[in-house]
């Protein structure tokens, strides 16, 4: 075992680094890609008068940057379609249709920048975010019913 073995093995971690990079932004970008078609195909069946931003814009939230902040702008706009939709139909029984769930889930995600808690934060956040669109499917499945 010569003495270019240590230059062998530093090039071998970096070349597993980069693989577990690579495949780490493949899952969360496929992750991203889920969660935003469940909140497209839940928001699409909002009629129109009521959807505050068009449905198809919801796609936007794939792009970085933009598609945190529009993420924020989301979690408030589509519960208040949704309450509205229902609202004409004179049903209240969604309560806020998930809205405090959509503003937790942003605060989770923004306070995972905290040092040493912050994945405490994300944790949180990430299960608001599960029961986000848990709560609607559950919409989306009660404007088909009519």
């Amino acid at each position: 075992m010569g003495g270019g073995s240590g230059g062998e093995e530093a090039a071998i971690f970096a070349g597993v680094m980069l693989l577990v990079i690579i495949v780490s932004a493949i899952i969360g970008f496929a992750i991203s890609v889920l969660f935003t078609w469940l909140m497209w195909d839940s928001y699409k069946v909002v009629p129109q008068q009521f959807q505050k931003i068009p449905a198809g814009l919801v796609w936007l939230c794939l792009i970085p940057c933009l598609g945190g902040l529009l993420m924020m702008v989301l979690s408030i706009l589509i519960p208040l379609s949704f309450k509205d939709a229902f609202a004409a139909r004179g049903r209240s029984d969604f309560g806020d249709c998930g809205m405090l769930l959509g503003i937790l889930w942003i605060v989770g995600s923004v306070l995972g920048i905290i040092p040493f808690i912050g994945a405490l934060f994300v944790l949180a956040g990430f299960v608001c975010m599960i029961i986000f669109l848990v709560k609607l499917r559950q919409m989306k499945a009660a404007i088909l019913a009519g």
